[in-house]
């Protein structure tokens, strides 16, 4: 049994199923971590436009987010979110061969460009939670 229970939409207040409807309509379904966050509808909600903003409304390319997300979820060793972002990685161009560096965490050496740039940053801020002044200074070369 689930210490925290997942919550479907038919179990929220009215006034917060919109929140639900609106996390299904952007990401395709409301995913089992959203399910559990919905334990606390309004701050769900706020959360999640949040990361819609970042996610689909921010003026990063798609393709470097993908790079960012896979970074990150191999960081954590989250397997949850790197399944549910390998796929979209590809359909955005990220190869094969730069997610495999990820997932052996061989990434940013070999990488060039941009690639190599994000995932340096991303690296670097979750390891020492700090961005050094040339990484920092790559990125505003972008």
């Amino acid at each position: 049994m689930a210490r925290v229970p997942k919550i479907q939409r038919e179990q929220l207040p009215s006034e917060h199923q919109h929140h639900y409807d609106a996390i299904a309509s952007t990401r395709g379904s409301v995913g089992p971590n959203f399910a559990v966050l919905f334990n606390s509808p309004e701050a769900t909600g706020r959360f999640a436009a949040f990361g819609e903003y970042v996610r689909y409304q921010g003026a990063v390319l798609p393709r470097l987010k993908e790079l960012v997300i896979l970074t990150a979820a191999r960081a954590a060793n989250n397997a949850y979110v790197w399944t549910a972002h390998e796929r979209l990685a590809r359909e955005h161009g990220v190869t094969d061969v730069l997610i495999d560096a990820i997932r052996k965490r061989t990434a940013p050496d070999g990488l060039t460009g941009d690639d190599a740039k994000v995932v340096r940053l991303t690296s670097e801020l979750l390891a020492t939670h700090a961005i050094a002044d040339d990484t920092f200074d790559a990125m505003h070369q972008m």
